[in-house]
């Protein structure tokens, strides 16, 4: 795991529930975050800057971006095991994490996150035309 940590999920689930859904295969775990790192990229790609949102050293990193990472990845850990036995709890997060990436696409909240810099390209228009043509004179 690149962007999240093993101590980021102490919060919403110990250890130990991870290891038993992982069958402690790090792999499963590190599919889970990518699962989730690409689902929130794909709502904050149009306005952010996610490439510095996900590179980002772990003491500067947006700890809401690392909540809901958690969350995300945390449901899609559950889903594997049985999505059908998913906790109520589970899923709230959940759906909170999609609200909140949804408010913040359609600009209605604005988290500390590094926008896209785009690069301001000068454009020049000449104006004018060819001389006008004159027949026989």
């Amino acid at each position: 795991m690149y962007f999240l940590t093993p101590s980021d999920f102490d919060l919403i689930i110990k250890q130990e529930s991870i290891s038993q859904i992982t069958q402690s295969d790090p792999t499963i775990l590190e599919n889970a975050v990518d699962v989730a790192i690409a689902e929130i990229q794909s709502y904050l790609k149009q306005r952010f800057d996610v490439n510095a949102i996900f590179t980002q050293p772990t003491a500067t990193r947006n700890e809401q971006i690392v909540m809901y990472a958690c969350d995300i990845a945390v449901f899609h850990l559950m889903s594997r095991v049985n999505p059908r036995a998913v906790s109520e709890a589970r899923i709230a997060r959940y759906d909170n994490a999609i609200k909140w990436l949804n408010m913040v696409r359609k600009g209605e909240l604005i988290p500390d996150l590094p926008l896209i810099q785009t690069e301001e390209t000068a454009t020049t228009f000449f104006y004018g035309g060819n001389k006008p043509f004159r027949y026989g004179l």
